[in-house]
């Protein structure tokens, strides 16, 4: 598994965060503009999401697709899985780092949580609850499978016909 840390993405605006939890059924998936996404476009990423002050409430795979003239970002969510995990359960010593990283919806400040802050994270998870640990270790497998080329008999002649035919 790559060590790549993961994000933590703080939905801060009440009545979108409203919208996004209500309206939808977010384990279908969703997409929204975020300000100055600073990922690699077209690259999937692990990321907690907090709904709620101080609480991962979701994790999901993420990606940036473009960025908009009002210098937002379009992100497409997909496997996303609820949890319900206090960041004061896990945090201990890793507080500060944590919160110097969260990714603020509405402005866009914060990034990518560092690899070894990622992997305390991720031990104070699996402190708290091993399930939760479990789907951020499968998403991160399929993070890291999203960008392996598919070496199978015939891969080769679907992916000739599939472009022939425009899917």
């Amino acid at each position: 598994m790559a060590d790549l840390g993961g994000f933590l993405i703080r939905f801060d605006e009440a009545q979108r965060s409203e919208f996004l939890r209500e309206v939808r059924d977010l384990e279908e998936g969703f997409s929204d503009a975020l300000s100055s996404a600073d990922w690699p476009m077209k690259k999937w990423e692990v990321c907690g999401l907090l709904f709620e002050d101080d609480t991962v409430t979701h994790w999901a795979l993420a990606r940036r697709t473009h960025r908009f003239v009002t210098g937002k970002a379009k992100v497409e969510f997909t496997n996303v899985t609820k949890t319900n995990i206090s960041l004061e359960a896990v945090e201990g010593g890793i507080s500060a780092r944590v919160r110097r990283n969260m990714v603020s919806a509405r402005s866009g400040v914060g990034g990518r949580v560092p690899p070894a802050t990622w992997r305390e994270l991720k031990a104070a998870v699996g402190v708290v609850d091993g399930a939760s640990l479990e789907i951020l270790e499968r998403l991160e497998r399929l993070r890291d499978q999203s960008g392996v080329a598919i070496h199978r008999p015939g891969a080769e002649v679907v992916a000739q016909q599939r472009d022939a035919t425009g899917l």
